[in-house]
């Protein structure tokens, strides 16, 4: 890494390296990677232009840390679902591109439904603009095309939520069960496994687990939280019927 950045920086250039995924790296190579950072940014001389920007899910930081206890000592950014504002501009300004405007109470739809979720955004987006009849310019997404493309997106919804629900093990079912249950949207874990009947020890792989498989996320330290909206009703529909 270092003789690459120096390399780049004879030419008149820089190191950039992107890493998606981060999370799912083995310990080896994130340990590697880790010391090979800091030893590049701990140079006596002056640094060396490089920078490093990689992307993972939300526990990356004790996944990275527990590679290397030193690694918290990077910059870690948690993103969160979009604000209101930025979901707004997502629906609007890529069809103003192509001179399609949307009706507001079409917007104010899909935002209420799509709860700032990226992924949730994209699909009532393309199977609205997909209802209207792809619009030419000029055109126009209407509350109609939405509620007309619902019957699709609620298909597709339920594709999404049981896919994650097959993903999970028996005893990785019950803890999504007992956060399902709790009143709180993130519950602290303490709650979550009194209400199983367990120490908060008991439910630490099945919580890791999930986390790994991107389905569980920790917003704060004790809290537990879904990374999906709506999957906790669904969790809910789920009891007595066939697993």
């Amino acid at each position: 890494m270092t003789a690459t950045a120096h390399s780049l920086h004879r030419h008149g250039g820089g190191l950039a390296i992107f890493i998606d995924e981060l999370q799912a790296a083995d310990h080896t190579a994130l340990k590697a990677l880790a010391y090979a950072w800091q030893h590049l940014r701990s140079r006596d001389e002056s640094p060396l232009p490089a920078t490093l920007v990689a992307a993972g899910l939300g526990h990356t930081s004790d996944v990275v840390t527990d590679a290397a206890t030193f690694g918290e000592r990077f910059e870690f950014v948690r993103l969160k679902d979009l604000s209101r504002e930025a979901a707004y501009n997502a629906l609007s300004e890529p069809a103003i591109k192509f001179g399609v405007s949307w009706q507001y109470q079409a917007v104010e739809a899909v935002l209420e439904k799509a709860h700032g979720y990226p992924h949730f955004l994209q699909l009532w987006a393309h199977a609205a603009w997909e209802s209207a009849g792809f619009p030419d310019p000029g055109g126009t997404i209407t509350l109609g095309a939405v509620e007309a493309s619902e019957d699709e997106v609620l298909e597709q919804l339920d594709v999404f939520y049981r896919t994650r629900w097959g993903k999970a093990t028996p005893a990785e079912r019950e803890l999504l069960r007992a956060i399902a249950l709790q009143s709180s949207p993130a519950p602290r874990r303490a709650d979550v496994a009194a209400a199983m009947g367990k120490p908060t020890t008991a439910i630490s792989m099945a919580r890791r687990s999930l986390m790994d498989k991107g389905i569980l996320d920790s917003p704060a330290r004790g809290l537990l939280a879904f990374t999906a909206p709506g999957f906790s009703s669904y969790i809910l529909e789920q009891d007595g019927t066939e697993d």
